[in-house]
């Protein structure tokens, strides 16, 4: 935006694998733009973010919050039982302020071993980024996800409100 002048849209971002696809999209963008300008997705989220997005990020009540520690601990008993986990620098990750993990998603497995390495004070403050397709297509998984504090991140929509909601997430310091 700063560099070509051209501000394209959350679908038209989505859509870039390559750099011809991004020259491309850009090119056909650089007439027709949707202007998001004053729009800070780092700075003021909230301005950003669906009624619905700003729903997930509200705490899930006492109920749902009980719910999840059965969740947690099988999690935890399954991944270090079947896995062997063993944690080291458990005690450097931050308590009271926010922070934010960004594992390398080789597997499937890194939020349920992430989960299980972290102790159950600090899951209970934290929100997780999951795939809105996968994760909010019935309502189960949504009732999972809403436990489990998984917040939906859609693909198409990925490059402005996925900031959005990380950014929201953090000012309301939580990790």
């Amino acid at each position: 935006r700063e560099r070509a002048g051209v501000d394209l849209t959350e679908e038209a971002i989505a859509q870039v694998e390559t750099v011809r696809d991004l020259l491309r999209i850009a090119s056909e963008a650089s007439g027709a733009v949707e202007q998001t300008a004053g729009l800070a997705p780092l700075e003021r989220p909230d301005e950003v973010l669906s009624e619905e997005q700003k729903r997930w990020l509200a705490p899930p009540g006492p109920a749902l919050r009980a719910l999840g520690i059965p969740i947690f601990a099988l999690n935890r008993v399954l991944i270090r039982g079947v896995f062997g986990l063993t944690v080291h620098g458990a005690d450097h990750v931050p308590r009271n302020q926010p922070f934010v993990l960004t594992p390398n998603h080789r597997s499937y497995l890194d939020p349920f071993v992430i989960s299980a390495a972290l102790p159950l004070q600090t899951l209970r403050q934290m929100y997780w980024a999951g795939a809105a397709a996968i994760l909010f297509g019935n309502p189960l998984s949504r009732l999972f996800s809403r436990i489990t504090q998984i917040v939906p991140i859609d693909r198409r929509r990925a490059a402005i409100s996925s900031l959005a909601l990380g950014a929201a997430v953090l000012q309301r310091r939580k990790g």
